[in-house]
């Protein structure tokens, strides 16, 4: 029942330009992190913009204006988390 809990960019927030720097809380034996990127959102993706597994607990990507939303979930061997969502807005 564990989750990934999301630090930035933090659930309708509102981003400039530029380089967005993703993070999140490291998750006790998690071994892996599978960090999704769609707009303008998973439901009704128009595009994934990223989709891939990182050992960091930070990702940083250059994304142009638009209406997005991030997720992420701890994975291992034995076992993987829910996903964690936000929306943010890059203005």
């Amino acid at each position: 029942n564990a989750t990934v809990t999301t630090v930035a960019p933090s659930n309708e927030s509102v981003i400039s330009t530029g380089v967005i720097h993703f993070t999140w809380n490291a998750l006790e034996d998690a071994t892996m992190y599978k960090l999704q990127i769609a707009t303008p959102n998973f439901t009704s993706a128009v595009q994934v913009v990223l989709d891939t597994l990182l050992e960091n607990t930070s990702f940083s990507k250059n994304l142009p204006i638009g209406n997005y939303q991030w997720r992420v979930k701890a994975v291992n061997s034995d076992y993987e988390t829910a996903y964690t969502t936000n929306s943010f807005e890059i203005d």
